[in-house]
């Protein structure tokens, strides 16, 4: 199986979207970006953003339908207070292969860089604009190794 560990703020939003002053913003544009990662590479996604404190899983897939994501979100990764987001996500990596699934590769996009070990598998958005098709190409590219 192939995860994209999904920031949302910076990733699927970005200053002209945040800046409506409305909180859960995303733009359709960044959300059919995402699409075409899924689509290619047949990732699904676990969400490591902060939403994933607030949103349960049917939550944020609808909320993301609703505005044309057409992938999978399978999962979000535990809250590790006082820890940096990459050891959240290694520490669900971990519990994947506890469990008996090996994951086949995995990207994170993410507008923030910390992700300690993780680092070499982030796709680092620019928060100001969100997820580019540079960044889709990166990604596709990740997966795909």
């Amino acid at each position: 199986m192939k995860f994209i560990f999904l920031d949302i703020d910076g990733v699927l939003n970005g200053d002209k979207s945040v800046a409506k002053r409305e909180l859960y913003v995303v733009e359709e544009l960044l959300v059919q970006r995402l699409n075409k990662i899924c689509e290619v590479t047949g990732a699904v996604c676990v969400v490591s953003s902060t939403w994933r404190r607030r949103w349960p899983v049917p939550a944020l897939q609808q909320f993301l339908e609703d505005v044309g994501f057409m992938g999978k979100i399978v999962d979000r990764t535990p809250y590790l207070p006082h820890e940096e987001r990459g050891v959240e996500i290694a520490a669900y990596i971990e519990e994947c292969r506890q469990c008996g699934l090996q994951p086949e590769s995995w990207v994170i996009l993410d507008d923030d860089t910390d992700m300690g070990p993780l680092l070499p598998f982030l796709v680092n958005t620019d928060g100001k604009v969100g997820l580019t098709d540079e960044d889709v190409s990166k990604a596709i590219e990740m997966l795909a190794a």
